[in-house]
């Protein structure tokens, strides 16, 4: 009796502890500003690369829900550069590193306010005797890294609705994406 009157102390204490901490869940129920913001969010057909531009669209639809007039326009610039991380004494790569890149820039529709960024994705995938393998590693690689990106686009864009983010971030010139 006297063991779990001290671990009900203790949970209580705990409870109390995380709440004045003031940590808050950035999607909480009351406040709804971010959920609505980012359905807010119209995203930009993506062009180049054409397969992660078109997947990493859909997942970022899907996350942001957009819905009703759009208030922010998203626009995303890729790009993609695979690496050799493994080599045979052959000469042969048995191993990459699949790496995507993403700049993006958010523009309040009606206004001049443009916010930047830039979130990057890395995956990796081994090279086999047979093609279609090696082929479907490649492409997993690819879905895996563009999920990733899509999940930090999507946090860094929360947190601009949240408030936590305003200033405008620097982002080298396209020549350097």
């Amino acid at each position: 009796m006297r063991y779990t009157l001290l671990k009900l102390i203790a949970l209580s204490a705990l409870l109390l502890a995380t709440t004045a901490c003031g940590f808050t869940p950035l999607y909480a129920e009351k406040d709804m500003r971010v959920a609505n913001g980012l359905s807010s969010i119209y995203v930009a057909p993506i062009p180049a690369p054409e397969k992660p531009g078109f997947q990493l669209q859909n997942a970022l639809n899907d996350r942001l829900a957009p819905s009703g007039t759009p208030e922010f326009d998203l626009k995303v610039v890729l790009r993609e550069t695979r690496e050799s991380l493994a080599v045979t004494q052959s000469a042969n790569t048995i191993r990459y590193n699949y790496k995507i890149d993403a700049r993006y820039t958010l523009t309040q529709r009606g206004t001049a306010n443009k916010w930047q960024g830039r979130v990057t994705a890395v995956s990796g995938f081994g090279v086999v005797k047979s093609q279609y393998a090696s082929l479907v590693g490649e492409d997993d690689a690819v879905r895996k890294a563009v999920l990733e990106l899509a999940d930090k686009l999507e946090i860094e864009l929360a947190l601009f609705i949240r408030g936590a983010r305003t200033k405008i971030e620097p982002v080298e010139a396209e020549a350097d994406l």
